[in-house]
């Protein structure tokens, strides 16, 4: 679907004051550099340039939602990690307390420590998992 005049305006006077706002609070100290003679012209720009600052942004979007869904994947997995280990010791746990004599009751000690240990690192690193953070609206710059 081709976009209409009304859409191509509306994103027009939103790149516009973008433009705007990124000069003047980016490029107009730097007057004397390369980033100013660069972006400031005598024409204004045209169409094809806010098309493609609209792709640059898409493509920092992008770049940003991947980087975001491959931290939450490496989370899920430590956490998976956690809890299996978890319920491993807990099995350890109970055979040692099925045992319980000699050097097992020490073990059986050690072992419950580094379970409660384990449990508070587990609990303590679950984030609130009610808005989900790829969706999280974020200001960049």
């Amino acid at each position: 679907m081709a976009p209409t005049e009304q859409d191509l305006s509306t994103a027009s006077a939103w790149l516009i004051s973008t433009f705007l706002i990124d000069f003047v609070l980016i490029l107009l100290p730097y007057r004397g550099s390369f980033g100013y003679r660069f972006w400031v012209s005598e024409q204004p720009p045209s169409t094809a340039d806010f098309f493609a600052r609209i792709a640059l942004l898409e493509a920092a979007v992008s770049a940003r939602d991947t980087t975001i869904a491959e931290r939450d994947e490496q989370l899920r997995r430590e956490r998976a990690e956690a809890a299996l280990r978890i319920k491993r010791l807990q099995l350890q746990i109970d055979r040692f307390s099925r045992k319980a004599f000699g050097r097992s009751s020490e073990k059986l000690g050690q072992m419950r420590l580094e379970l409660e240990d384990l449990e508070t690192d587990f609990a303590a690193s679950m984030p609130d998992m009610s808005c989900p953070s790829s969706l999280t609206p974020t200001r960049c710059g």
